[in-house]
C-alpha cells in the first residue's frame, strides 16, 4: 500500500474550500478562539450577567421592571351606602354651617357698626357745645342701650358659631356611619369648596328674589293711584308669603348643591385599589 501524500499547502487568498481542514482563513482567530474584541465562548459580555443569571438590575419591583412605574388599578366607585352617606351629610351640614355662619358673621359686622356709631356719639357729645346730635339718632342708641343689644350681638354670635360647629360634626357623624374613607378629610375639603360656591348661590337667589318680589307687588298694585282694600295688610301678607318661599328655596338648593359638594369629595378621596 503506498504511503499517504501530505496535503498540499493552498495558495495565499485561496478560497475556503480550499483551505487544509482544521486551518482558518487568513485574518480569522483559530477555531475556538473568539474574534478580537469578543468575549470567549461560555463568556457574558461586558455588563451582562452569567448565562442561566438575572441581571441584578432589572429585578422585578411591584411586577415591573427596574425603572418603571407599578400600574396601580383605577379605584373601586363609592358603595351605594357610602354615597348616600355623602348626599345626606352634605345636605344637612352645608345648611347648618351656612346658617350658622351667616348669624355668626352678621353679628360680628353689626357689634362693629354698633361699636363705631356708638363711640362716635359718646365723642360728639362729650365735644364743644356748638355739636349737636340728632335727636332720631340719639333716640335710636338709647333704644340699643336700653334693650342691651351687644349682649343680645354677643349671644347670637356664640349661637351662629354653635351650630356651625355642630355641621361640621354632623357632617363627620354621617360620613363615619355610612363607612366613608377620611370623614374628616371629606368634610374639611367640602367646607373650603362650598364657601365660594356658597357666596355665588346666595347672589343669584338674591337677584331673583328681589326680581320675584318685585313682580308680585307690581302686580299687586298695578296702578300708582289705585284703591286697594286694606293695602296694608295684603303687602304684609305679601312680604311673609315670599320671605318663607325664599326661605325653603335656599334650604333646598343648598341641600342640592352640599349633597353634590360632598358626594363629589367622598368620590375623590375614596380608599384606592389595592396594587398587585
Amino acid at each position: 500500500m503506498p504511503p499517504e501524500q501530505p496535503h498540499a499547502q493552498p495558495r495565499y487568498g485561496a478560497p475556503q474550500g480550499q483551505q487544509p481542514h482544521g486551518q482558518p482563513q487568513y485574518g480569522q482567530p483559530p477555531y475556538g478562539q473568539p474574534q478580537y474584541g469578543q468575549p470567549p465562548y461560555g463568556q457574558p459580555q461586558y455588563g451582562q450577567p452569567p448565562y442561566g443569571q438575572q441581571s441584578p438590575y432589572r429585578q422585578p419591583f411591584g411586577g415591573q421592571e427596574h425603572g418603571a412605574m407599578p400600574v396601580r388599578p383605577p379605584a373601586p366607585p363609592l358603595q351605594p351606602r357610602q354615597k348616600r352617606g355623602a348626599f345626606i351629610a352634605g345636605a344637612v351640614s352645608l345648611n347648618l354651617v351656612n346658617l350658622g355662619g351667616s348669624m355668626l358673621l352678621a353679628a360680628i359686622i353689626l357689634g362693629v357698626i354698633l361699636a363705631f356709631f356708638s363711640a362716635l356719639l359718646t365723642a360728639a357729645s362729650r365735644g364743644a357745645d356748638g355739636v349737636r346730635i340728632d335727636p332720631q339718632a340719639q333716640g335710636v342708641f338709647e333704644l340699643l342701650e336700653t334693650v342691651n343689644a351687644p349682649a343680645w350681638l354677643l349671644g347670637a354670635g356664640l349661637l351662629g358659631l354653635a351650630i356651625l360647629v355642630l355641621g361640621v360634626f354632623t357632617s363627620f357623624w354621617i360620613l363615619r356611619a355610612h363607612d366613608v374613607v377620611r370623614p374628616w378629610a371629606v368634610t374639611w375639603s367640602s367646607i373650603g369648596i362650598s364657601i365660594p360656591a356658597l357666596a355665588i348661590v346666595s347672589s343669584v337667589l338674591s337677584v331673583l328674589g328681589q326680581v320675584v318680589g318685585t313682580l308680585s307687588l307690581s302686580s299687586l298694585f298695578p296702578a300708582p293711584g289705585a284703591a286697594v282694600p286694606d293695602a296694608t295688610a295684603v303687602g304684609f301678607g305679601t312680604g311673609i308669603a315670599l320671605a318663607i318661599v325664599s326661605v325653603i328655596v335656599s334650604l333646598v338648593v343648598f341641600a342640592v348643591v352640599g349633597a353634590l359638594i360632598w358626594w363629589w369629595m367622598a368620590h375623590v378621596l375614596r380608599r384606592p385599589a389595592p396594587t398587585q
